[in-house]
């Protein structure tokens, strides 16, 4: 088989190089002669293999992270939508019943949309899947608050409480009544329809709304807010 001796990868590189300059005329010449050239019997006129070209790393462009289309926080009591109150309407003997929102709800939806408005952001179109996140923050009822020396400090067992369903009031140190909690898919009905015409065009648009309850220490704020954000989904 002719020259059997071990071959180190420059000297391999360096027979390619030849074979690749067309230094190779006869076809039947079997890959130990192609090798022959180490012993000086190569007519590649000792020509130097080319060294090998480095890898280079591929970079690959980081993507921005995502960001929410736009973010507001309405400083008063979270509020739940109320259920719809129902009234006698007309004149004996045709009457009917009628339904309606309270006042206080539709004022409260009107707040959202004013504060989105301010951000001058483009209203969604229709069609383009959304995603809310909402942070309900409430006071903490008296009881969860110790007294004298511990007065404003809350109990242990209430440290990790969260605002409940609702039904309970807490007192600031003015003497004002603040609820102390609410159900939370009410309380983001009433933010989706505050921001439909707004935010977006129609609120069936929202595939993707998380709400979560808090108190406002547990938030790292001093008074009750609602706070909203809204993202575009891909």
């Amino acid at each position: 088989m002719g020259d059997e001796r071990t071959y180190s990868e420059a000297e391999i590189g360096a027979a390619l190089h030849c074979v690749e300059a067309g230094q190779r005329e006869d076809p039947a010449v079997t890959p130990w002669a192609l090798f022959s050239h180490l012993e000086g019997r190569c007519s590649c006129n000792g020509t130097p293999a080319p060294a090998p070209t480095p890898v280079q790393p591929v970079l690959v462009p980081e993507e921005d992270p995502p960001a929410p289309l736009g973010s507001i926080g309405l400083l008063a009591d979270p509020m739940p939508m109320p259920r719809a109150r129902a009234r006698i309407a007309g004149k004996w003997p045709k009457v009917w019943v009628q339904f309606y929102e309270p006042k206080e709800s539709l004022k409260r939806q009107e707040a959202f949309g004013d504060l989105w408005r301010r951000l001058e952001v483009p209203v969604e179109p229709a069609g383009r899947p959304l995603e809310m996140r909402a942070w309900f923050i409430f006071l903490r009822p008296g009881y969860h608050y110790g007294t004298g020396r511990n007065a404003g400090v809350v109990k242990p067992q209430h440290l990790h409480t969260r605002p409940g369903k609702g039904g309970g009031v807490s007192k600031d140190p003015a003497g004002g009544e603040h609820p102390t909690g609410g159900d939370v898919d009410n309380l983001l009905k009433l933010v989706k329809d505050g921001l439909s015409g707004a935010a977006y065009e129609d609120d069936g648009d929202v595939a993707i709304a998380t709400g979560e309850k808090l108190y406002t220490d547990q938030a790292g704020v001093d008074s009750p807010r609602t706070v909203v954000e809204i993202w575009p989904l891909a």
